[in-house]
Parts: C-alpha cells; sequence; structure tokens
C-alpha cells in the first residue's frame, strides 16, 4: 500500500516467488491498480509463467485488467508507459 500512496506513476507488483494468490491477496491487487491508476499511474505484475498465481489472475479475469509480465524489465517498461 506504500507504493501505491507514493506520487510515483509506475508501480511494478513482483509476484514472481509467490506460490499461492488467495481471492483477499486479488483484491489487494484490484484496489491498488484502482487507486493507482485513479492517480494517472499504472499498476503491472510479475509473475512466474504457468505458475498457480498466473492461473489464478487468468481465471478471475484480473490479468484482463491489470498487466501481467513474466520478466520484470517488461513489466518495468510498461508500468512508466
Amino acid at each position: 500500500m506504500e507504493l501505491v500512496e507514493a506520487p510515483k506513476k509506475g508501480v511494478v507488483i513482483d509476484l514472481s516467488a509467490v506460490r499461492f494468490l488467495a481471492s483477499v491477496g486479488i483484491r489487494a491487487l484490484v484496489a491498488s491498480a484502482k487507486a493507482v491508476q485513479q492517480r494517472g499511474g499504472r499498476l503491472v505484475v510479475v509473475v512466474a509463467g504457468g505458475s498457480t498465481v498466473s492461473m489464478s489472475l487468468e481465471a478471475t479475469g484480473v490479468d484482463a485488467w491489470i498487466p501481467v509480465f513474466t520478466s520484470s524489465e517488461a513489466a518495468e517498461a510498461a508500468a512508466l508507459r
């Protein structure tokens, strides 16, 4: 939440080491993305390809709303656009 509230325009959340993402975590991501978007920024997420976290984001449709990347370099570049 500290990053979300910072004046920076781009926020990258690295979940590549996370093995499980419950609904509470998904809600936190969505709320954070909305907060960043409201101040004109962009929140993106890094996940390990084919991981359960990636599958959870796809199954819930969150990946259609929050950009998801498998590389931190690509995520950082996208967050700054």
